[in-house]
């Protein structure tokens, strides 16, 4: 038996032991479980109960929507930013063209009542508070360097940067102005 342990690599004594024990991988995955359970929860409501995110992320993807159906369609595409009404819409280029450009019926994005769409600036047409601003979306998807600055009820502020050439949009604490 002498021989047996000396050619067994897992010996009786305490020497040479590597890894761990069962009851100690137990212990580690029990306290992470605890861990998730208490933290989990109060991240995800940190991040769903923020109505200002909830509006940027909305507005996010709205603004995404427009742009993939106008490559889809091949046309271009106007999106109008009613900043008195905090709403916005979009319509194809060719309606504005035939003197549509009331808000239709559906296809709509209201935004939450303590969320304010700030203001919008652009770079050709600068920065514009009141009335119904648009931005022209090409056929590719395309559109002008834009920043929408969203204002909450307690003065907190999001700024969604879109750039040209670039489909993800750019979120930014507080009122960012663009260079």
């Amino acid at each position: 038996m002498s021989d047996f342990l000396k050619r067994n690599p897992f010996k009786a004594s305490g020497r040479g032991r590597s890894g761990f024990t069962l009851l100690e991988l137990i212990i580690v995955c029990v306290l992470i479980g605890m861990l998730l359970v208490v933290s989990v929860p109060t991240m995800r409501n940190s991040l769903m109960d923020d109505p200002i995110r909830l509006a940027g992320r909305k507005l996010i993807g709205y603004v995404s929507g427009v742009r993939e159906k106008a490559v889809r369609e091949q046309q271009p595409y106007l999106l109008y930013f009613d900043l008195d009404e905090n709403r916005l819409w979009s319509l194809p280029e060719s309606d504005e063209k035939n003197g549509i450009k009331e808000a239709p019926d559906t296809g709509i994005l209201q935004m939450p009542e303590d969320v304010n769409l700030r203001d919008l600036w652009s770079k050709s047409a600068g920065t514009t508070s009141r009335g119904i601003p648009e931005l022209w979306i090409s056929r590719q998807g395309y559109l002008d360097q834009s920043v929408i600055h969203l204002e909450d009820d307690d003065g907190e502020a999001l700024s969604l940067l879109i750039l040209p050439y670039i489909p993800a949009i750019e979120v930014h604490e507080g009122y960012y102005e663009a260079e």
